[in-house]
């Protein structure tokens, strides 16, 4: 079972990688001709950074799409959350147990609740 989810999770973080990583990069590309992995299916926004978009167990994962990010399940590929939004989005991280999703922009980092997509907490950050 673990097997299986780790290799659903690869799948779908390579299929949901291979965009630009840009949010002005338009529509996303299809995976390579060579490539083994076929795409399961798509979902709005894309994934950024270095970090994997999944929870540690491999059921849940987020995009992102403009200045707002979404949760998804990963079996269903349903959004588990409606739009989150976060004007000047620069970071995103969902928690490990994928109950907790972390915003930031250059002023203010966001905790949301991802079963009820309701905002936990925001903190202003000073620039000094």
């Amino acid at each position: 079972m673990i097997r299986r989810l780790f290799t659903t999770a690869s799948v779908l973080s390579l299929v949901l990688a291979w965009p630009a990583l840009d949010h002005a990069a338009g529509p996303p590309r299809s995976a390579p001709a060579e490539s083994p992995y076929a795409p399961v299916g798509r979902v709005d926004g894309a994934a950024h950074g270095v970090h994997s978009p999944f929870t540690c167990d491999g059921r849940a994962f987020v995009t992102a799409a403009g200045d707002a990010v979404r949760v998804w399940d990963a079996a269903t590929l349903r959004s588990l959350t409606g739009p989150l939004p976060h004007p000047g989005l620069r970071f995103y991280r969902l928690a490990s147990a994928g109950d907790t999703l972390l915003t930031a922009n250059a002023d203010e980092v966001r905790v949301w609740d991802v079963a009820s997509g309701r905002l936990r907490s925001a903190t202003r950050v000073s620039r000094r």
